[in-house]
Protein backbone atom coordinates (compact mmCIF):
# COMPACT_ATOMS: atom_id res chain seq x y z
CA UNK A 1 0.00 0.00 0.00
CA UNK A 2 1.42 3.25 -0.71
CA UNK A 3 -1.45 5.66 -0.33
CA UNK A 4 -1.59 6.55 3.57
CA UNK A 5 -4.06 9.05 2.48
CA UNK A 6 -6.01 9.73 6.34
CA UNK A 7 -10.25 10.10 5.56
CA UNK A 8 -11.88 10.56 8.53
CA UNK A 9 -14.95 7.86 9.43
CA UNK A 10 -14.02 6.52 5.75
CA UNK A 11 -10.50 4.98 6.06
CA UNK A 12 -7.00 4.98 5.25
CA UNK A 13 -5.85 4.79 1.71
CA UNK A 14 -7.55 1.91 0.26
CA UNK A 15 -8.48 0.49 3.33
CA UNK A 16 -12.26 1.37 3.77
CA UNK A 17 -13.24 1.06 7.50
CA UNK A 18 -16.26 -1.15 6.51
CA UNK A 19 -14.34 -3.61 4.74
CA UNK A 20 -14.46 -7.54 6.20
CA UNK A 21 -11.23 -9.09 6.71
CA UNK A 22 -10.49 -11.19 3.60
CA UNK A 23 -11.46 -7.58 1.10
CA UNK A 24 -8.46 -6.18 3.46
CA UNK A 25 -6.21 -9.59 2.30
CA UNK A 26 -8.04 -8.54 -1.17
CA UNK A 27 -6.27 -5.00 -0.93
CA UNK A 28 -2.90 -5.83 1.28
CA UNK A 29 -2.31 -9.87 0.29
CA UNK A 30 -1.82 -11.94 2.94
CA UNK A 31 -0.74 -10.67 6.35
CA UNK A 32 2.85 -11.63 7.48
CA UNK A 33 1.76 -12.80 10.84
CA UNK A 34 -1.39 -12.99 12.40
CA UNK A 35 -2.84 -13.45 16.55
CA UNK A 36 -5.65 -14.35 17.82
CA UNK A 37 -6.82 -13.58 21.74
CA UNK A 38 -10.13 -14.67 22.57
CA UNK A 39 -11.30 -13.61 25.95
CA UNK A 40 -14.75 -13.69 27.75
CA UNK A 41 -16.80 -10.66 28.29
CA UNK A 42 -18.69 -11.50 31.60
CA UNK A 43 -20.72 -8.53 31.63
CA UNK A 44 -22.53 -9.28 28.53
CA UNK A 45 -22.17 -13.06 28.15
CA UNK A 46 -20.00 -12.07 25.09
CA UNK A 47 -16.88 -13.77 23.53
CA UNK A 48 -14.52 -11.10 22.22
CA UNK A 49 -12.51 -12.34 19.92
CA UNK A 50 -9.44 -9.85 18.86
CA UNK A 51 -7.21 -10.93 15.39
CA UNK A 52 -4.72 -9.02 14.73
CA UNK A 53 -2.86 -8.72 10.94
CA UNK A 54 0.67 -7.68 11.06
CA UNK A 55 2.39 -5.72 7.61
CA UNK A 56 5.76 -4.61 9.22
CA UNK A 57 6.66 -4.00 5.61
CA UNK A 58 4.02 -1.58 5.43
CA UNK A 59 4.07 -0.17 8.73
CA UNK A 60 0.84 -1.50 9.67
CA UNK A 61 -1.04 -3.44 11.88
CA UNK A 62 -4.76 -3.93 11.63
CA UNK A 63 -7.04 -5.50 14.60
CA UNK A 64 -10.13 -7.05 13.56
CA UNK A 65 -12.95 -7.30 16.27
CA UNK A 66 -15.72 -10.36 16.71
CA UNK A 67 -17.95 -10.95 19.46
CA UNK A 68 -19.46 -14.20 19.38
CA UNK A 69 -17.67 -15.05 16.23
CA UNK A 70 -19.98 -11.75 14.37
CA UNK A 71 -17.59 -9.37 12.60
CA UNK A 72 -17.91 -6.09 14.02
CA UNK A 73 -15.13 -3.74 12.24
CA UNK A 74 -11.53 -2.96 12.68
CA UNK A 75 -9.25 -0.56 13.40
CA UNK A 76 -5.74 0.46 11.75
CA UNK A 77 -2.75 1.00 13.47
CA UNK A 78 -0.18 2.91 10.73
CA UNK A 79 3.02 4.73 10.84
CA UNK A 80 2.72 6.56 7.66
CA UNK A 81 -0.23 9.04 7.69
CA UNK A 82 -0.88 11.36 5.25
CA UNK A 83 -3.18 14.57 5.02
CA UNK A 84 -3.15 17.30 2.63
CA UNK A 85 -0.13 15.60 1.27
CA UNK A 86 1.73 15.90 4.67
CA UNK A 87 2.84 13.28 6.37
CA UNK A 88 2.26 13.96 9.61
CA UNK A 89 4.88 11.01 11.20
CA UNK A 90 7.57 13.94 9.92
CA UNK A 91 5.88 17.06 11.52
CA UNK A 92 6.25 18.56 15.32
CA UNK A 93 3.29 18.02 17.30
CA UNK A 94 1.96 21.39 17.56
CA UNK A 95 1.81 21.28 13.96
CA UNK A 96 -0.03 17.77 13.90
CA UNK A 97 -2.50 19.54 16.38
CA UNK A 98 -3.19 22.56 14.42
CA UNK A 99 -3.65 20.06 11.42
CA UNK A 100 -6.04 17.90 13.57
CA UNK A 101 -8.04 21.04 14.66
CA UNK A 102 -8.00 22.12 10.43
CA UNK A 103 -9.51 18.50 9.75
CA UNK A 104 -12.04 18.92 12.51
CA UNK A 105 -12.97 22.70 11.08
CA UNK A 106 -13.20 21.46 7.40
CA UNK A 107 -15.29 18.57 8.74
CA UNK A 108 -17.98 20.63 10.38
CA UNK A 109 -17.25 19.02 13.51
CA UNK A 110 -16.11 20.11 16.87
CA UNK A 111 -12.95 18.96 18.67
CA UNK A 112 -13.45 16.79 21.31
CA UNK A 113 -10.73 14.74 22.45
CA UNK A 114 -9.45 12.33 25.52
CA UNK A 115 -6.08 13.21 26.34
CA UNK A 116 -4.07 10.59 28.86
CA UNK A 117 -0.31 10.77 29.50
CA UNK A 118 1.92 7.78 30.61
CA UNK A 119 5.56 7.70 31.06
CA UNK A 120 6.08 10.58 28.64
CA UNK A 121 3.70 9.50 25.99
CA UNK A 122 1.15 11.59 25.35
CA UNK A 123 -2.30 9.82 23.95
CA UNK A 124 -4.73 12.11 21.98
CA UNK A 125 -8.26 10.49 21.01
CA UNK A 126 -10.86 12.39 18.56
CA UNK A 127 -13.67 10.71 18.62
CA UNK A 128 -14.95 12.74 16.07
CA UNK A 129 -12.76 11.70 13.49
CA UNK A 130 -11.88 8.25 14.41
CA UNK A 131 -8.41 9.21 14.80
CA UNK A 132 -6.17 8.40 17.45
CA UNK A 133 -2.58 9.72 18.14
CA UNK A 134 0.62 9.08 20.65
CA UNK A 135 3.08 11.44 21.09
CA UNK A 136 6.62 11.09 22.76
CA UNK A 137 9.34 13.95 22.83
CA UNK A 138 7.24 16.10 20.98
CA UNK A 139 7.26 13.43 18.25
CA UNK A 140 4.16 11.28 16.75
CA UNK A 141 5.02 7.63 17.33
CA UNK A 142 1.76 5.94 16.09
CA UNK A 143 -1.59 6.21 14.93
CA UNK A 144 -5.16 4.36 14.89
CA UNK A 145 -7.82 4.93 12.64
CA UNK A 146 -11.33 3.55 13.72
CA UNK A 147 -15.18 4.55 12.68
CA UNK A 148 -16.12 7.42 14.17
CA UNK A 149 -18.25 7.26 17.11
CA UNK A 150 -21.99 8.28 16.60
CA UNK A 151 -23.99 10.43 18.30
CA UNK A 152 -25.58 8.25 21.10
CA UNK A 153 -21.86 6.61 21.83
CA UNK A 154 -20.75 10.30 22.20
CA UNK A 155 -23.84 11.15 24.73
CA UNK A 156 -23.06 8.00 26.84
CA UNK A 157 -18.99 8.35 26.97
CA UNK A 158 -19.86 12.37 27.07
CA UNK A 159 -17.54 12.92 30.71
CA UNK A 160 -14.76 11.14 28.88
CA UNK A 161 -13.99 13.96 26.68
CA UNK A 162 -13.18 17.43 26.95
CA UNK A 163 -14.02 19.66 23.90
CA UNK A 164 -11.20 22.06 22.57
CA UNK A 165 -12.16 25.64 22.81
Amino acid sequence: MTDFTFKPGVGLGVLDLGFTPEQVTEHLGQPESVEEIVSDDNANNLEEKTVSYEYPDQGLSLQFFYYDNIFEGYQIFAGTLTVGGKNWFELPEAEVLAEVRALHKAHGKDVLFQRAEEEGEVYLFYPNLGLTLWFEGGELTDSCISAVLTAEQLDDMSDEFELEK
